[in-house]
């Protein structure tokens, strides 16, 4: 169940091994793509509930921030344990000395990693991205500009800020999933640096 009918493997294998053979094997499973989606779907849902529940008519700015701050920490948090946790799992289990035992270099490998967790997380923090982008125009124009060009740019640098933050979260996970000798290493380096 978790990597699909024959049928599925054979097409994701196919397509994905011409790319990349660390992307595939980084994203065979077919349920490691659902964790980014099912957190915004319900960080997201539970702001428009608690919303419409509580105050229907009242602003919607409070709820709106406390939604995207806890999808950006749990976004940083899957990106960070996938990073860290995708390249080591393949160590530890000796998939990258057999990937490397090919004409793959070390290159290819880091780019494989990058590629998987493109796949995985990129789709997730484009909406993630476009929902506070709609809801920073909502906020700001229809509540006829009582927010004002501070908040607006505030809000703005924190998206490029999370955006620069998941990038380097990325550089950073590969590093300790590729460095560390246990994974509760490559782990708590991560959680020092977030």
């Amino acid at each position: 169940i978790r990597f699909g009918s024959p049928v599925r493997r054979a097409a994701l294998r196919a397509r994905l091994l011409a790319v990349n053979p660390l992307c595939w094997l980084n994203t065979r499973d077919r349920f490691s793509t659902g964790g980014p989606w099912i957190v915004l779907i319900c960080t997201y849902g539970l702001l428009l509930l608690a919303w419409r529940v509580f105050t229907p008519k009242a602003d919607l700015t409070p709820y709106w921030f406390a939604a995207a701050l806890v999808a950006d920490v749990c976004l940083r948090l899957a990106i960070a344990n996938e990073a860290a946790m995708g390249i080591w799992r393949h160590r530890e289990s000796g998939a990258i000395e057999l990937i490397l035992a090919t004409p793959l270099n070390e290159r290819e490998v880091i780019q494989g990693q990058w590629l998987a967790l493109r796949r995985r997380f990129a789709g997730a923090v484009i909406v993630m991205t476009g929902i506070n982008l709609a809801l920073l125009g909502y906020v700001h124009f229809v509540r006829l500009w009582t927010t004002g060009a501070m908040f607006v740019s505030f809000v703005l640098c924190y998206i490029v800020a999370s955006i620069i933050d998941y990038l380097a979260l990325c550089w950073v996970g590969i590093w300790c999933g590729a460095s560390a000798r246990k994974a509760s290493a490559a782990t708590g380096a991560l959680g020092r640096v977030l």
